[in-house]
């Protein structure tokens, strides 16, 4: 066996630079493929599943009257989070409790990615109605959550947290 480096953590590792430039090289082509999976975490019934976990918190803020922000790290493809919010919807409009105002925030690090977002036909009504915003994040390197659409930083919660890969 060769060691290439000695036992450091994950985030400080060869690999880890080696994967965040690579997804940052090839934006959202990373997920055209078979080579990096997300099925997994990017499926009808993962996102039903959040969603219905994510409303009733909604729910249990609803008295505090704030936007809560659903911020996902490392969003990537977007596919579970344009699940996410149609399951969310979907269950807000059905359901006779009234959750407490909401927005999704998909965050990534690469700004390929990010404008690939924005201009995406099926995301588009989601920012039209104030519901989803995009933010540049890097959790290695943590920063203010700054929203590209609303032209805002997240200054404080309430905010739910997403990190599902």
């Amino acid at each position: 066996m060769y060691q290439i480096q000695p036992p450091v953590p994950l985030s400080s590792s060869l690999l880890w630079r080696l994967q965040q430039a690579s997804y940052a090289a090839q934006g959202m082509s990373a997920w055209a493929s078979d080579k990096t999976p997300s099925y997994i975490t990017s499926n009808p019934h993962f996102a039903e599943s959040t969603a219905r976990v994510i409303f009733a918190a909604l729910v249990d803020l609803a008295p505090r009257k704030e936007t809560v922000h659903i911020i996902e790290l490392g969003a990537g493809s977007g596919r579970f989070s344009w699940l996410l919010i149609e399951a969310l919807d979907r269950i807000a409009r059905q359901s006779p409790l009234k959750p407490a105002p909401w927005r999704l925030v998909m965050t990534d690090v690469s700004e390929a990615v990010l404008k690939a977002w924005t201009e995406h036909p099926q995301l588009k009504p989601w920012i039209l109605r104030q519901k989803l915003d995009f933010s540049r994040f890097n959790v290695e390197q943590p920063r203010p959550i700054r929203l590209r659409i609303a032209e805002a930083v997240v200054q404080r919660g309430p905010w739910i947290v997403l990190g599902n890969y």
